[in-house]
């Protein structure tokens, strides 16, 4: 019997959490625009990496030239911290053309306002953006 053999040995893992632990406060996005090259295609995979917020609800968008992207535009599954805050990626694949501006565009109910970063803008005040912010 290989039972007899290997006796089981649990895997680690977090102690469990109290359940009469407060709710962590509500705490803001921080978004960071990125992009992928492909030699081998003429498309571009431009990433938006938002971490850091709770509750988990949030609209993220990518925008073009002010507009809404809604082809070539696909969700990671959102990943929880150990400090109960969570993290998504929002991608969109497409070809940009001269001129286009592209920004991703975070709504969340810390935020009083939506925060609205350009790819590929240094944003020398805020060091975990890679953007712009746009001020309505």
């Amino acid at each position: 019997n290989s039972a007899s053999i290997y006796p089981h040995i649990p895997f680690p893992q977090d102690p469990p959490i109290p359940s009469t632990l407060p709710a962590p406060t509500p705490s803001p996005p921080s978004p960071s625009p990125s992009s992928r090259w492909n030699p081998a295609s003429p498309n571009i995979l431009l990433l938006c990496t938002t971490m850091g917020f709770y509750p988990l609800e949030i609209e993220i968008q990518w925008l073009k030239n002010g507009w809404p992207e809604k082809e070539g535009v696909a969700f990671s599954e959102e990943l929880q911290n150990r400090d109960w805050t969570y993290q998504l990626q929002v991608m969109l694949e497409t070809q940009p053309q001269w001129r286009d501006l592209y920004a991703c565009q975070v709504g969340h109910t810390s935020l009083e306002a939506p925060i609205t970063v350009q790819w590929g803008k240094p944003l020398p005040s805020l060091p975990s953006c890679s953007g712009v912010p746009i001020l309505p």
